[in-house]
């Protein structure tokens, strides 16, 4: 039985509608959605179930539990969306790599101009959320221009740096373990939330090469779509033979965010 038409069985059996979306790096997986009385209600992906070779009613058993587990309470109709004033609020920035399918987007900058800066709407922080679209633009009667701007600005409001230090000790590593911070060299790009953080080191592109100093580099490690490494030591060769070791051994392919490290030049 092949992929589509495994979704389909389970479908049936969790009276839902099978799709096909197209994700992160031109990545597609099959989902179910089953429908309720909210106007939010989660997909379920069975790609891993279809290879881990479950049967129709094991897959279908774990539709049902994932539903219950991811199903959000009822936003009402979400008319807000409509109202580009009410909805800009909620507009944010993320980075991704340029096989990213969008309808609205642009180009980072130099030297992160082979990733590109998508437009959301963040419904729910970290959980729900929704890609900006050309009908979206034309119903808002806003440029894709202003749109991508306002959903920068609120995204660098949000942005945090920190010392791999830090960040080991937030994740609950005892400090007394850790080297001091001028032995580690290394700071991490990211949002508060830690969630679709890679955009921190767009948002910071300019001042970190202000602090600069004439003959000095930053080298950028895209460590996935959710933060990012930089350091002022190192050998870029070695880093992009880091990142692709990473990429294929560590990340799942949907949070790859490029395949070789960066350069950051006064």
């Amino acid at each position: 039985m092949d992929k589509i038409k495994f979704a389909m069985e389970i479908a049936k059996k969790v009276n839902g509608e099978v799709k096909e979306v197209e994700k992160n790096n031109g990545i597609k997986l099959i989902g179910i959605s089953i429908k309720n009385d909210s106007n939010i209600y989660p997909t379920i992906y069975i790609d891993q179930m279809y290879e881990d070779d479950m049967s129709i009613d094991e897959a279908a058993k774990a539709v049902l539990k994932t539903y219950e587990e991811k199903k959000t309470p009822d936003f009402g109709d979400l008319i807000w969306i409509e109202d580009f004033n009410e909805a800009k609020k909620h507009l944010r920035a993320r980075l991704y790599n340029d096989t990213t399918y969008a309808e609205v987007y642009k180009h980072a900058p130099y030297p992160f101009d082979d990733l590109i800066i998508i437009p959301y709407i963040e419904i729910i922080s970290g959980e729900a959320c929704t890609k900006v679209t050309k009908n979206l633009l034309k119903h808002w009667n806003v440029s894709a221009e202003e749109v991508i701007k306002i959903a920068e600005a609120n995204s660098s409001e949000e942005v945090e740096i920190l010392t791999m230090r830090s960040a080991l000790m937030q994740m609950g590593i005892s400090g007394d373990l850790l080297p001091e911070e001028d032995e580690i060299q290394l700071w991490i790009a990211t949002t508060k939330d830690h969630q679709n953080g890679a955009y921190a080191i767009i948002a910071k592109l300019e001042s970190l090469r202000k602090d600069l100093n004439e003959g000095e580099v930053i080298y950028v490690l895209p460590s996935s779509i959710h933060e990012v490494l930089f350091t002022k030591v190192g050998d870029k060769e070695e880093m992009d033979k880091m990142v692709k070791d990473v990429n294929e051994t560590c990340l799942n392919p949907l949070d790859v965010l490029s395949d070789h490290a960066y350069k950051i030049l006064p």
